[in-house]
This record gives C-alpha cells, sequence and structure tokens, in this order.
C-alpha cells in the first residue's frame, strides 16, 4: 500500500513545511500570520482553501495545522518560493525533482517527488535538522566474516535546532487537532503534515516520532497512465491525506516498532 519509490504525485500541502522553514530561518516566528480568506486573488490568480473555508488572520501555527492554503500562498509571496525549494532540496528532495519551480503555488505542492525523497525530508526533520541519505543496505559481511560494505549513518546538519524545535511543535498541531488526529491513536508524540491535491487525485501523509519517519503516499491513474480522482472506498466519501492515509500512516509507525 505504500507507493514504490519510483513512483511520484504531487504533494499537495505536505510542502508547506519547507516554506515555514524558510521563513524561520529568516527571522519569521510562529506569531507571525496572515488573513487566511478565501477565495484570494494573489499575483492575478485566484486560490482557495480547502472546501473553500475562509479563515480570520491565522498565525502559522494554526495556518499550519489546518493547512490554509491562502495563508501560506502569502507567506510564500514574502519569503520567495526559491526558498522554499532550497530547502525543500536541503532537506532531502533531488534538485531535477519534476515539477520543482519558482512560482508562489510551489507551497502547495507543484512538485511531484518520489515517496522515499519525501520520506527523507521528514527525516531530516525527525532529526531534528541532520539529513541522512536513504539506503536499504545496512552492511554486507562476505564468506571470511569481514564487512565489506556499511551504509553511512553520519548525517549531515542542514538545519539549526531552535528552527527545528519550532516547526516541529506546529507539524505537532496537525495531529493533535488539525487533520492528522487520526495519528494520536500511537499514544507518543508524532509530528507532521497531510496533503491531498486538486479534485483528490493524490493523498498523503508524512509523520514523524523522534525515531521513525514514515510517509504513506496514494493515487490512481486510468487506463492510459492519466491521473485520476481517488475512488473512494468502505466508509470514505472522499480519499484525503487526512482520512485514510494518516490512519494507514499510523497502522504502518505501529507494525514498524515505532511505540512499544
Amino acid at each position: 500500500e505504500i507507493a514504490p519509490s519510483d513512483w511520484s504525485s504531487d504533494v499537495c500541502s505536505s510542502d508547506l513545511p519547507f516554506a515555514l522553514v524558510g521563513a524561520l530561518e529568516n527571522g519569521a516566528t510562529l506569531s507571525n500570520g496572515y488573513n487566511g480568506y478565501s477565495p484570494m486573488i494573489i499575483d492575478g490568480t485566484s486560490y482557495q482553501n480547502f472546501q473553500g473555508t475562509s479563515y480570520p488572520w491565522s498565525n502559522l501555527i494554526k495556518a499550519t495545522q489546518d493547512s490554509i492554503n491562502t495563508v501560506y500562498l502569502q507567506l510564500n509571496q514574502d519569503l520567495g518560493p526559491e526558498v522554499t525549494n532550497e530547502v525543500a532540496i536541503r532537506a532531502g528532495y533531488p534538485e531535477d525533482t519534476i515539477g520543482m519551480n519558482n512560482y508562489v503555488q510551489n507551497v502547495l505542492g507543484s512538485a511531484s517527488p518520489h515517496t522515499i525523497d519525501i520520506a527523507t525530508a521528514y527525516a531530516t526533520f525527525s532529526a531534528q535538522g541532520t539529513r541522512h541519505e536513504a539506503h536499504i543496505v545496512a552492511s554486507v559481511t562476505n564468506a571470511a566474516g569481514s564487512v565489506v560494505h556499511e551504509a553511512s549513518t553520519t548525517g549531515e546538519k542542514v538545519f539549526a535546532d531552535d528552527v527545528m524545535a519550532d516547526a516541529t511543535y506546529a507539524m505537532q498541531q496537525v495531529v493533535n487537532q488539525g487533520s492528522g488526529t487520526a495519528a494520536l491513536e500511537l499514544g507518543r508524540p508524532i509530528a507532521g503534515k497531510t496533503g491531498s491535491s486538486s479534485d483528490n487525485k493524490s493523498a498523503h501523509f508524512a509523520g514523524f516520532t523522534p525515531q521513525l519517519a514514515t510517509v504513506v503516499t496514494l493515487f490512481q491513474t486510468g487506463p492510459n497512465g492519466e491521473e485520476e480522482s481517488i475512488t473512494p472506498w468502505g466508509d470514505y466519501e472522499e480519499i484525503t491525506g487526512s482520512t485514510y492515509r494518516s490512519e494507514e500512516h499510523t497502522s504502518e509507525l505501529q507494525s514498524l516498532g515505532a511505540i512499544s
């Protein structure tokens, strides 16, 4: 049920934390905010929040918790879309990620990274700013018992501790009070971000505990490989990052031993 590493899809609002980190690095605090009304015209283009919901002035905690698109679009406009991209690359996205551009809406997830790239980025958040390269094989031992390969786990510090502490706090509210409350079943501190693209063509939940980061991605393709809106099933009227994805993410963390 987890997308293979060679699949990619728009990550939607799972990219919001990159703008948040960029803003925090450039002097903003979680108390900064913007009006969150919807629709909102920015640079001649009309944007909406999920289900067209309007919000009053909201700080960056509230905007992260509730995925307020129009707040983050204004933040990204002031910050500079290129800064958001640079943070994503530092966290773990490849520089040649499909769809990565310098338009203001890149904060809403115009890029289409592979699921493993999203996991690498959120693992960097989990490690409080230390990036590690993803690997499958931890070590290789030959017939003589000698270790001939061992994956590096040293990592590189790419974000400051204070920036990560604030960003993590904001992402914890997604689980505590926002669209990722299904992950509360873990019974321990967890932070993350849900994401759903336009017309529910993809759904994500990226989350982390202090020990582990996982990302669950779902999308649907048509007979010719085109993107389709995800067909609901079971008790779900629609498939978004806050419904099935966050529930499966919680199950995945439990199965991987994130909780005792």
